[in-house]
């Protein structure tokens, strides 16, 4: 994508409307918590398309907000209209036409770290109250966190001018000054904003990565997670699974169950990897066994293996790639995981802590819950895809060659892995009214002695 170009695209999906860009190569990246030109870019497309309930972003790995978020700015462009066409502000702007036309691009100047209080020098120049609103939406767009609360500190400067020369521009400016108070301090974004407020520097966007939750995934899986930590967390504990993925268990205030954060290991991987692991399983994703005796669930693993590892050295070769040895053997894994594996439920039966695993209907409404042998019953960050909870119906279907139906609404049956087994419970209709659910409890590896009670 380059510099200039915003080619947003709009998307049905189910009762989604998504609005998509492609960031990839982007230098403002995929982050909304990170950048204020791709926030502002975003809010401008909301306002074309008020119906959206998703904003997703296409990178390496694809960024994700959902109706949470997307309501919060729906709320903001709204808002923002609202000031731009008041009977307050343009009764003031009318005024200042009077005296001064301001550029068209008063909009324009305000850069990366002008708010609302450098706005009122600038407006002074340009043309007074006209120019000044104009740049204060402007900057809005950009930072609206950031331009409340220097907006916020603009009226206190001006109070103080009404106290000591009480004109009537002064209190025209005043009179505006309020009203764009009062309608960004009825949103949400702002409402939720509120305890951190107090000292925030303009232009610092760590408030952002507090309040936004979106979910990222590499586009060869379809189980999302929450990347950012939980807000008002303390890590209690942290530690890595043995395939090489991160987890960050938090205590957060007010909440008796802990939250258990993982970082998958396809979350980390280099553009390089990426690129290959991609390649790979496209091609995986054509291969179709001949020998019924690779219908074997550890047979078949052990045959896309040996596939993923061929294809990775064929690509390193043709594209001059610096991967060998461990490095293939990692990937190679991720793609057996997630093509004919169990994907993440995989990592988290390979964490030796986890006992037991759980997964709600309707898939992808909720996350996944684990109980923990020291923290017992927590959440996490890990939302699964519906169309991955029913890849893997199928594959527990042909492994114990039992059905999952109406008729047959319940699969009881093993996960046997290299590292660990568990037992398995998938439900459906009519004793899972709300769809397929799954309740996964691990075989200890060492067995019961007098001393573990």
């Amino acid at each position: 994508m380059a510099e200039e170009r915003w080619e947003f695209t709009i998307k049905q999906d189910g009762e989604e409307i998504v609005i998509e860009l492609d960031c990839s190569g982007s230098p403002y990246g995929s982050s909304l918590e990170e950048s204020e030109v791709l926030m502002q870019k975003t809010l401008e497309k909301l306002s074309e398309v008020p119906g959206a309930t998703k904003i997703s972003f296409l990178d390496k790995n694809i960024t994700e907000y959902g109706w949470r978020e997307t309501r919060m700015l729906k709320q903001l462009v709204q808002a923002l209209r609202t000031i731009k066409e008041s009977s307050i502000v343009q009764s003031g702007a009318l005024e200042t036409l009077k005296k001064a036309e301001p550029t068209a691009s008063a909009g324009a100047q305000a850069s990366a770290g002008v708010a609302a209080g450098a706005a009122v020098e600038a407006a002074e120049k340009e043309g007074g109250l006209l120019a000044f609103t104009r740049i204060t939406i402007a900057y809005m767009f950009k930072d609206p966190i950031g331009g409340f609360v220097d907006l916020r500190r603009t009226i206190v400067d001006v109070g103080k001018q009404e106290k000591a020369n009480p004109t009537p521009e002064v209190k025209k400016k005043m009179e505006v000054l309020r009203f764009i108070e009062s309608q960004m301090q009825e949103l949400e974004l702002i409402k939720v904003a509120q305890p951190y407020l107090a000292g925030l520097k303009v232009g610092d966007r760590a408030v952002y990565r507090i309040l936004f939750a979106h979910t990222s995934r590499p586009n060869f899986s379809l189980t999302k997670f929450y990347t950012n930590f939980p807000a008002g967390g303390e890590v209690v504990q942290e530690y890595d699974l043995p395939e090489g993925s991160r987890v960050k268990i938090f205590s957060i205030r007010n909440k008796a169950r802990k939250f258990y954060h993982v970082t998958p290991l396809e979350l980390s991987l280099t553009q390089e990897e990426y690129e290959a692991v991609d390649f790979v399983r496209r091609v995986l994703a054509s291969h179709r066994p001949k020998n019924e005796s690779l219908l074997d669930a550890q047979s078949l693993r052990h045959v896309f293996y040996e596939l993923s590892r061929d294809l990775l050295e064929e690509f390193a070769k043709k594209n001059e790639a610096k991967m060998a040895g461990e490095e293939l053997d990692k990937l190679a894994k991720i793609l057996v995981r997630s093509t004919a594996g169990y994907g993440v439920l995989e990592s988290l039966l390979a964490d030796a802590r986890i006992q037991d695993v759980n997964l709600n209907a309707p898939v992808g409404a909720s996350p996944v819950r684990i109980y923990h042998e020291e923290f017992e019953e927590c959440d996490t960050n890990i939302v699964p895809n519906l169309d991955e909870a029913k890849s893997w119906v199928s594959r527990l279907k042909l492994a114990s060659g039992r059905p999952l139906d109406q008729a047959n609404p319940v699969l009881d049956t093993s996960i046997v892995l290299q590292e660990t087994t568990a037992r398995i419970a998938a439900v459906t209709r009519p004793l899972s009214p709300n769809g397929i659910s799954f309740s996964i409890r691990k075989h200890r590896e060492a067995p019961w002695t007098s001393h573990c009670l």
